[in-house]
């Protein structure tokens, strides 16, 4: 499991953003996506107060999923696409020393364009760090993985593999 491992890993930093459910304050759920921000292996969203995302969040810290999923144009198969997801929980973090660290870090790796300097001084983004829990990792047919909270990786066993089409 440990080439496997490295595959999620090297799967996980090739991203720039991140699409992200949060549950609404009416329950509901709600697809949106954020700017991934990363130092020192720690993952981090950076979201403004007028996204609907942000209020979810407040009100819903542990209940949120987040998905990194390969472009169509990169994938041979529509139906395989490789894909990431994550339980997790979020945390709030103030504008300290750390943040600083944090968002040069993420306009070294991105570039200054695409409004990365301008919004940094905004004061209604917020910095907030993801906890990962319970995940899983999918490369195609058969090819489905299981990561527990403290990082164990699992191979997900099919029933009567290779996948069996029903006749009518």
């Amino acid at each position: 499991m440990e080439s496997i491992a490295k595959e999620i890993e090297s799967f996980r930093d090739s991203f720039d953003s991140i699409l992200l459910a949060s549950l609404s304050l009416d329950n509901l759920p709600h697809l949106s996506y954020s700017p991934l921000l990363r130092y020192e292996g720690v993952y981090h969203l950076y979201i403004s107060e007028v996204a609907q995302h942000f209020a979810n969040l407040r009100a819903n810290p542990d209940h949120v999923q987040v998905m990194f999923i390969q472009d169509e144009s990169q994938s041979p198969m529509l139906l395989a696409r490789t894909r990431l997801t994550y339980d997790v929980s979020v945390e709030f973090l103030p504008r300290d020393e750390y943040f600083e660290k944090v968002y040069d870090s993420f306009e070294s790796r991105v570039g200054n364009g695409g409004g990365v300097s301008m919004v940094r001084n905004m004061l209604d983004f917020h910095l907030v760090k993801l906890h990962f829990g319970q995940g899983r990792f999918v490369k195609g047919f058969g090819q489905a993985y299981t990561i527990s909270k403290d990082g164990a990786i699992s191979h997900i066993g099919g029933k009567g593999m290779p996948h069996a089409i029903p006749h009518k």
